[in-house]
Order: structure tokens, then C-alpha cells, then sequence
């Protein structure tokens, strides 16, 4: 593929444009990135392209929050990298956004197969997203496996009430019963159709857990195997800490006069 050209000016913040497939702004990051520009400026440029139809307009592809921060202390322009050229190719403008995103790990995971399902539909091989975006093809692979929950479960994956590990587990199970004709657990329903639909059951422990907050204020436990966190139940912290959590909770109880 040939490289895309690119170039740096200052555009209007009146000209920019959210890109269609952008998510809704989150207010609170938009103030927080306001005071942030008011002491120190925008330190990373805007990535844009031009408009299909107006060209006297750009779309962003990466910054949206930074163009509405700098918009609400009163900026009038933007230093911006004009990736040119890709007007007309969405199926690129998804695949800079995911990049840009995945690179600060800010695109939730849910959202991100999504995207990757939009590359995949445009007729992408899950090799292909993985070489364009910067990833590997099983890492691609296993982020698309959350496509195959229901719109129910991706909202509470979503929101962090399941966890992506849960529902990725949950997605396997089906497909290997599935294959098998083995019965799938009762934590686990399948929508009946073409291609199985997962819905993963309540959780108990979840962020609405009464001790959700001390979990995960304490929850910082490294997987020796991998050197990574280990997997957080109910967006919260791992087993060992809810464990602790709530023998804690048990012992305090059993301490207090009734």
C-alpha cells in the first residue's frame, strides 16, 4: 500500500468535523483536557483528513476531545497532521482512528471490535486488520470472538459490569458446545440462530458490589507467567483480592457488637 502523504497546518476549529464512527464525548475528560490546555497547550496535533463533499472542511480521525477542549477555553485553531488522500477510503479511517487509540489503549474493547467488525465486513482478513493496525492476528482474532454477544451483553461489557475476559471465555464455551453438541452453563445463554448469539449471565461481582471500591483501590496483583495484571473480575481487582476483600469485610462484621 503506498504510504499515505501528510502534512501539518493550522486549521479552524469551526472547519473540524467529528467523524461519523467517533464516540460520544465524555464531558468530564473534556474539562479535565481544557485545564490541561490552558497551563500547557495541545501537545499532540489532531490527525484529519479532508471532506468527501465540502472542501473547505476536515474530519477528525484522532482528537475529538482535544478540538472540544480547545474549543471550550476559547482557541480558535489547531495545529493538525493531515493524513491527505483519504476522503473516500473509510475503511483507512477507521484504521488510522483504531491505531491512534490503540497506541494510548483509550479505544474500550468493545467499541474496538466493533470497528474491527466494520474492517472485516468492507472484506479485510482478520491478517489483514492485524497487519495494518499494528497487531497481531490472534490478538485480532480474539477481540472480534465479542461480536458474538448479545447487544445486552456487549452494553454491560461496555460499561465494565462484565468483564472482557469473562465474555471472551463465555464466547469459546459456546462455540466449542457448539461444535460438540456438549450443554453450555447455565451462567451462559445462546440467542438461536445462524451463528449463536452469547449472552453471559448476572455476575455477582461486579462494580456495584458493595466492596468493588476497596477491591479495587487494593487490586494491583502482576501474573507472574505473563508480567501483566492479571485479569480483573468485574472490572475490580483479581480473585485473591476479593477474596481478601471479603474476608476482611467477614472479620470486621464478626468483630462489631451485634
Amino acid at each position: 500500500m503506498t504510504p499515505t502523504k501528510t502534512s501539518l497546518r493550522h486549521l479552524p476549529l469551526e472547519r473540524l468535523t467529528a467523524h461519523a464512527d467517533n464516540r460520544p464525548l465524555d464531558r468530564d475528560k473534556v474539562r479535565e483536557m481544557a485545564d490541561s490546555i490552558r497551563q500547557h497547550g495541545i501537545l499532540t496535533p489532531l490527525i484529519v483528513t479532508e471532506h468527501l463533499t465540502d472542501y473547505n472542511r476536515w474530519i477528525i480521525l484522532d482528537g475529538q476531545h482535544r478540538a472540544a477542549a480547545a474549543r471550550l477555553v476559547g482557541k480558535q485553531q489547531v495545529l493538525c497532521s493531515v493524513r491527505h488522500g483519504l476522503d473516500a477510503d473509510k475503511d483507512e479511517q477507521i484504521i488510522v482512528m483504531l491505531v491512534a487509540n490503540c497506541q494510548r489503549a483509550e479505544l474500550d474493547p468493545m467499541h474496538r471490535a466493533e470497528q474491527f467488525g466494520v474492517l472485516q465486513k468492507a472484506g479485510l482478513t482478520i491478517e489483514q486488520i492485524a497487519t495494518r493496525c499494528g497487531l497481531s492476528p490472534s490478538w485480532v482474532s480474539e477481540s472480534l470472538a465479542l461480536l458474538d454477544l448479545d447487544t445486552e451483553t456487549r452494553e454491560r461489557v461496555r460499561a465494565g459490569d462484565v468483564g472482557v475476559g469473562q465474555a471472551k471465555a463465555a464466547v469459546r464455551q459456546v462455540r466449542r458446545a457448539v461444535r460438540t453438541g456438549t450443554p453450555i452453563g447455565d451462567a451462559i445463554g445462546v440467542v438461536p440462530q445462524r451463528r449463536p448469539t452469547v449472552n453471559v449471565g448476572p455476575a455477582h461481582f461486579t462494580r456495584k458490589h458493595p466492596l468493588a471500591d476497596v477491591v479495587r483501590a487494593s487490586c494491583e496483583h502482576v501474573d507472574a507467567s505473563t508480567g501483566q495484571l492479571r485479569p480483573k473480575v468485574g472490572a475490580s481487582g483479581c480473585g485473591q483480592c476479593w477474596e481478601t476483600a471479603i474476608r476482611a469485610d467477614e472479620n470486621s462484621k464478626a468483630a462489631t457488637p451485634s
